[in-house]
């Protein structure tokens, strides 16, 4: 299980990370549109480094959750292939 498991994480892990970044662009993007002048736009990207330390803590906990899983599956094949010797 926490071979597959680990597996299914790794594959999604890079949708995850596309779909962050599409949102992003998209915010960029936006903000550039609206605003009228560069200085809005650095407003709020000083106002977005307040929720960066969430950020940190959520890579964290996903990093956890996709290292804890292969790292239980790499464990269990060094068993497998210790005793198929």
């Amino acid at each position: 299980m926490g071979i597959l498991l680990g597996y299914i994480l790794a594959k999604a892990f890079k949708y995850i990370i596309a779909f962050v970044l599409v949102i992003i662009a998209g915010a960029i993007l936006n903000v550039w549109s609206i605003s009228g002048s560069n200085g809005n736009l650095f407003g709020n990207l000083t106002e977005a480094k307040e929720y960066m330390q969430y950020v940190i803590q959520f890579a964290k906990f996903l990093s956890i959750l996709l290292i804890g899983p292969v790292l239980a599956g790499f464990i269990i094949g060094l068993i497998i292939g210790w005793l198929h010797k």
